[in-house]
């Protein structure tokens, strides 16, 4: 089973929306869900030490929002179980088509920004 785990600031700008994959058994466990969002919480915490893990490619991330700046601890996390016919090499191409999209309209409010400045 396939999932993707939103992480969200308040304002409910995306963070960042791993993909992740569970058997299929687990979905309706009583404590998948919060299984999975201590995971991921753990992982972006080692986005902030010189050895990001290997889940997380390497990636380093500051500890806020870059839209609104609210910090890491006020970030929630929504686990969205997808469709069982969507396979996990589906699920991470759709996200990065939505992740493509994303940075395009931030580099348009970027350069908006830099207008009005």
């Amino acid at each position: 089973m396939v999932y993707v785990a939103q992480v969200l600031c308040p304002l409910r700008h995306c963070i960042l929306a791993p993909v992740g994959e569970i058997p299929e058994e687990l979905r309706d466990h009583p404590d998948v869900k919060a299984e999975i969002e201590k995971f991921v919480r753990a992982e972006m915490e080692t986005t902030l030490t010189d050895r990001p893990s290997k889940w997380m490619r390497g990636l380093r991330m500051n500890p806020w929002c870059h839209l609104c700046k609210a910090t890491m601890e006020t970030w929630t996390v929504e686990i969205t179980f997808l469709p069982a016919n969507l396979d996990f090499a589906q699920a991470v191409a759709l996200m990065k088509e939505g992740e493509l999209e994303q940075l395009v309209h931030r580099l348009y409010l970027d350069q908006q920004k830099a207008q009005m400045n």
